[in-house]
């Protein structure tokens, strides 16, 4: 910007200044985020501690309009970071499926 033909040290200072900048606001404004635009409804619509059937996470949190490949995979996902834990519940039929929103504090516990 100073339209000189060197670059300086302070330069390239003020350009790692904005770098660091927008480095930090980016962990900020998506800080907690998954990447994963069904992962991130329901870690934001499931209140911690809560433990709903696969049926009750379809219907509270999409409204019944999810694929069954896009939850399979919020869920791997979900489960693979910590946040929630998923187990077959048996029934006289097709096992019931529960997914329990795992605790902040739990979750770092498990971390440690």
């Amino acid at each position: 910007m100073a339209q000189t033909k060197t670059i300086e040290p302070e330069d390239i200072e003020s350009a790692l200044a904005v770098w660091t900048y927008c480095d930090e606001s980016t962990r900020i404004i998506f800080a907690g985020r998954t990447g994963n635009d069904a992962a991130d409804r329901i870690l934001a619509e499931m209140p911690p501690g809560a433990s709903w059937t696969q049926k009750q996470l379809r219907e509270r949190v999409f409204s019944n309009h999810i694929d069954d490949g896009d939850l399979d995979e919020a869920l791997e996902l979900l489960e693979r970071r910590g946040d929630v834990q998923v187990r077959k519940e048996a029934t006289g039929g097709r096992p019931r499926i529960i997914i329990t929103r795992v605790e902040a504090a739990r979750r770092k516990k498990a971390a440690a």
